[in-house]
């Protein structure tokens, strides 16, 4: 036995400090293992979309089919077995198609069909799954069963038509129905007579009489070209009875001897139907959807009246229900379901799990305001602040300012104060102090502004009254704010291109901009006073569709065109090319990870996936995202880097939270006294579920204005200090973050005087 001197420990002191400093950097590097492991997506709305067409099953109305999308195509398919009061999704394996038309097999109601731009697809399940059959149209847009003889399907490419003889399984090679080379617009089938069938191109319509073999023009009474056919229907209770919608001048054409001629029909219509329905019983009793509301006839279309409920409603589709004459089902833009039980009198929403909005924007406050705000690819603003158990609808308060929203461009909350947010479209950039309750329409004074439309919006994340704008007009240009929005002035110094597309700023170092154009990449380090070009060497040129930087490593930037994505991790000096996850056929969104420096997610053709490595590999982002979803836009929410919500194409908003343990700090830094001109080590000990992220900044504890260069890792060597300081450090995971206190570097003019060193004894046995 015997006593040990500190002096005689010291070898061993150092030797478990550096151990433990490796292990602590060790694991803030260790791979983003699993991110997804424990995550759940769920769908939180809001409800509502493009519902371009409703079918209700003759045999059970209470089944009703919706085709959901956009308002001249659907991208997904709904099913409600209660009569409209619940939905849910119905078309597993139709994931990224352009849905333009859906037929239903009046005799085998779990039987449809979709035309697609892949073809056409079949469901015999009810669209619990969907399958695409061989030998039809490549490119479909029209699709109709026989409803005398199902078995019987026709289908349109064009100006081709294709038939099928035994529901789809196979198909002939293809008739021509038009000498007009154009793309179709109508296919009817007699109620009656499978082998009568109507098809038309916009510039006119054909019928056959021996199911498509040959054709004869019908054109009597119609107007000359450009006719610009969109529509035929043939009435169900009359089969020589026709509907014909066109964009002339004349808007809705009718004939009653199977299309042999024509007479005008829509005296007291606003535009172009863009739906019919017919009473079940009675012939004469007409109804029509258009953007204005839905109109009512009781003259076989001779004259119509507005159904005053309906007043503003833009409608999509028209629908009645076999058997129940009172019944009435009309598809709303963006709006869902509306279903009228006592003949149009009254309306209630019936839109109960039909979330098909397509998502364009999202942006969320920081943890804590607790808005999330989503905008629609069909210009809704939407806003939930508990959890998406609530929307609101926030484009009413913008009709204010005599400006409508339009197509959203730019949406961005102010980081420091976010009941501020902005949102850009194609009428100009709107600014709202009061969460969206009330706006006014900001932007550069010039006449030129007048009617701008915003490509991109840039905030400072640390003085976020510095807004940079890019948009267009009759010119393209970027604008400067440093006051809100309050003035402008333009800041298209270097820019040998314009048309800036993408915008970012440097979070770590704000005066440091990046701007995308068609053609090249730029950057600024002074504000956007001036530019310059760099190259990233992208095949076919350096046109950027989106940048996006890394929170914590602002060297580290990421760039995407379509489907390709570079780079830089040296501020923009060298680029790499970076595959996309192999699923993915098309990228909608790039964003870098809030926690982890190498961190980046892509949304996109089939849906969300993570990279931990900057994208030289990925996984799936989390479980239980819709496998008929195409994911549109990512977002994360400062402050709360374990939770993150994604939009998708008809399909409204998903989040997901992390599971685990958030950082938590259990030796916090120690503050150091030296000599001027020395440097300090100090380190901190983190708990928590790995991989953990370190970003040291300068000053007191929560001000991230002086982030260190480079120091992200558990223990920060200090520059040579002439002055004193303070350092503090966050640490982050995919879950929460925790700052350390703040540990002050006391810095003498002169060395320290040498303190006594207490002797510790240390008995070994």
């Amino acid at each position: 036995m015997g006593t040990y001197t500190v002096a005689d420990r010291l070898p061993l002191i150092l030797a478990r400090w550096l151990l433990i400093t490796l292990m602590l950097v060790a694991l803030a590097a260790h791979p983003w293992l699993s991110q997804a492991a424990g995550r759940t997506w769920v769908n939180i709305g809001p409800e509502g979309g493009a519902v371009s067409r409703l079918l209700v099953v003759p045999q059970t109305p209470t089944t009703i089919y919706a085709l959901v999308g956009a308002s001249d195509y659907g991208e997904t398919v709904y099913r409600s077995t209660d009569g409209g009061l619940s939905w849910i999704r119905a078309s597993a394996g139709l994931r990224g198609r352009q849905i333009f038309d859906l037929a239903l097999d009046p005799l085998t109601p779990a039987r449809l069909f979709a035309a697609t731009d892949d073809g056409i697809y079949r469901t015999a399940n009810g669209g619990v799954s969907w399958s695409w059959l061989p030998g039809g149209p490549s490119n479909a847009t029209h699709v109709a069963v026989a409803p005398s003889s199902p078995e019987v399907v026709y289908a349109t490419s064009g100006w081709i038509i294709y038939r099928s003889a035994d529901t789809g399984a196979t198909w002939d090679a293809g008739t021509e129905y038009s000498s007009s080379l154009s793309s179709a617009a109508a296919l009817a089938v007699d109620p009656s007579n499978a082998n009568v069938v109507y098809a038309g191109t916009i510039e006119g319509l054909a019928k056959s009489t021996d199911g498509g073999a040959t054709w004869s023009p019908l054109s009597q009474g119609l107007s000359a070209s450009p006719l610009d056919l969109r529509a035929v229907v043939v009435h169900p209770q009359s089969p020589t009875t026709l509907f014909l919608t066109a964009g002339g001048a004349t808007a809705l054409y009718k004939s009653t001897n199977g299309g042999a001629s024509w007479t005008t029909a829509s005296s007291n219509l606003p535009g172009i139907p863009t739906g019919l329905g017919f009473h079940p019983s009675q012939p004469q009793i007409l109804y029509a959807g258009t953007y204005s509301g839905l109109y009512r006839s009781t003259n076989g279309g001779s004259s119509w009246s507005l159904l005053p409920a309906t007043v503003g409603r833009a409608v999509l589709s028209v629908a009645n229900s076999p058997g129940d004459a009172t019944r009435i089902l009309v598809g709303l833009t963006d709006n869902g379901v509306l279903i009228s039980e006592d003949a149009g009198a009254t309306w209630l929403a019936r839109s109960s799990g039909l979330r098909g909005l397509t998502v364009s924007s999202l942006a969320a406050a920081p943890t804590g305001e607790g808005s999330l705000y989503a905008a629609t690819e069909g210009g809704q603003l939407l806003r939930t602040t508990d959890g998406g158990a609530s929307w609101e609808v926030l484009n009413p308060a913008m009709a204010t300012t005599g400006t409508s929203l339009g197509s959203v461009t730019a949406l961005a909350v102010d980081p420091k104060v976010p009941t501020t947010i902005y949102v850009g479209g194609e009428s100009g950039l709107f600014k709202s102090t009061t969460r969206g309750e009330s706006w006014s329409l900001i932007g550069p004074s010039d006449p030129s502004f007048v009617g701008f439309s915003t490509q991109a919006l840039a905030v400072d994340p640390q003085t976020p009254a510095n807004l940079y704008l890019a948009g267009i007009r009759f010119e393209r240009g970027l604008w400067r704010s440093v006051n809100g929005g309050a003035s402008w002035t333009l800041a298209t110094s270097g820019l040998s291109d314009t048309e800036v597309r993408a915008l970012a700023v440097v979070p770590t170092a704000p005066s440091t901009l990046y701007a995308g154009t068609l053609s090249a990449l730029f950057r600024s380090t002074n504000g956007a006073q001036s530019w310059s070009a760099l190259s990233v060497g992208m095949p076919g040129g350096d046109g950027v569709d989106q940048i996006t930087i890394s929170p914590i490593d602002g060297d580290r930037i990421y760039i995407r065109r379509s489907a390709l994505i570079y780079i830089s991790s040296d501020g923009g000096t060298s680029w790499e090319a970076r595959d996309v996850p192999t699923a993915c056929v098309s990228v909608h969104d790039l964003v870098a990870s809030p926690s982890l420096a190498a961190g980046v997610r892509v949304a996109c053709s089939a849906g969300v996936f993570a990279s931990t490595d900057a994208g030289e590999s990925w996984s799936v982002e989390g479980e239980g995202w819709p496998d008929d979803v195409v994911a549109t836009r990512i977002a994360h929410v400062p402050g709360a880097p374990g939770l993150i919500f994604a939009g998708g194409r008809a399909a409204s908003v998903f989040a997901q939270q992390a599971s685990g343990a958030g950082p938590q700090i259990i030796a916090q830094p120690v503050g150091q006294t030296i000599s001027a001109g020395q440097t300090a080590v100090i380190s901190v000990r983190v708990s928590g579920e790995g991989p953990l992220s370190y970003q040291w900044y300068r000053g007191p504890s929560g001000d991230t204005s002086n982030p260190v260069a480079g120091a992200t890792s558990a223990a920060l060597l200090t520059p040579p200090l002439a002055a004193d300081a303070a350092y503090w450090v966050r640490v982050t995971n995919e879950v929460g973050a925790a700052d350390s206190r703040s540990a002050p570097i006391r810095v003498l003019a002169s060395a320290p005087k040498p303190q006594p060193q207490a002797f510790i004894p240390l008995v070994v046995r």
